[in-house]
């Protein structure tokens, strides 16, 4: 992904604020929780958000109740600037701040000398980016013309351990992370919206089998990814419970993964 098409996802999605707040409440809760069991004392808390956007997926006031520092990356400076500015109208204190950390744009696909620069995080969120990056790759696929099914395989592949690459890198040796992904939408999957979220899990088993799923983000595909990535054994990672996300225009199915030391574990509670 780059500047231009960020700053064009975001503007289509900056005035969503209030469809977003159950989605918002999920991550921001989850974050949250990875902070308070990390063991970490309070003055080394510090949280990064990938993909932060217009800040419509995270709440940053009890955040910032939690982590000492929060360090908002994306593409779309400016856009993240906007959304820290609508949240401190609730929350005055809240901006400007010397607790929140606002980088250059960055590019958030590369190993960049940026990235590698940053201190270790003990939490990361990353909010959607991967479907992102597997959409863009996509896309670029198809306008080279590339439908090799095989090729277009081993490109999502790389497009995923790279992404768990860069987390492992900026994460903390007992840090943990929480990455949300999209699965599928109410486009392919008329009636997702009225879905009980505790019927959720069965209904995308059978939209899974049924092949109606966003490409690349079928979870043994992510899994894979992940674990070859974290061979050595010094993280683990495990899917969550999925929930629903209101989007406006369309409803998506969110399947959050959690990045884990390898003794740590996450009970599902959401």
């Amino acid at each position: 992904m780059d500047l231009p098409e960020s700053v064009s996802r975001n503007l289509r999605s900056r005035d969503r604020w209030d469809s977003f707040s159950t989605h918002r409440r999920r991550v921001s809760d989850w974050v949250n929780r990875l902070g308070t069991e990390s063991g970490a004392v309070d003055s080394e808390m510090r949280l990064a958000v990938l993909g932060a956007g217009n800040l419509n997926d995270v709440d940053l006031h009890p955040l910032l109740q939690r982590f000492h520092q929060i360090t908002l990356l994306d593409w779309d400076r400016n856009a993240v600037v906007a959304g820290v500015e609508r949240q401190a109208k609730v929350h005055e204190d809240l901006w400007p701040s010397d607790r929140i950390e606002i980088p250059p744009a960055i590019d958030l696909s590369t190993h960049s000398s940026e990235l590698q620069s940053l201190e270790p995080f003990q939490v990361i969120a990353s909010v959607g980016l991967l479907s992102q990056m597997i959409e863009r790759e996509l896309a670029q696929l198809a306008g080279l013309g590339v439908n090799d099914p095989v090729v277009i395989s081993e490109r999502l592949h790389h497009v995923r351990t790279r992404h768990f690459e860069i987390i492992d890198r900026m994460l903390s040796p007992e840090g943990t992370a929480l990455l949300t992904t999209e699965f599928v939408s109410s486009d392919t999957l008329p009636g997702l919206a009225q879905v009980p979220e505790e019927q959720l899990a069965p209904v995308l088993r059978d939209a899974m089998l049924a092949g109606n799923f966003f490409s690349g983000m079928q979870p043994a595909s992510v899994l894979d990814s992940a674990r070859q990535v974290f061979q050595a054994g010094h993280r683990r990672i495990e899917p969550g419970t999925p929930w629903l996300w209101d989007f406006g225009p369309r409803t998506y199915a969110v399947v959050p993964y959690f990045i884990l030391p390898p003794r740590r574990s996450i009970s599902p509670r959401h």
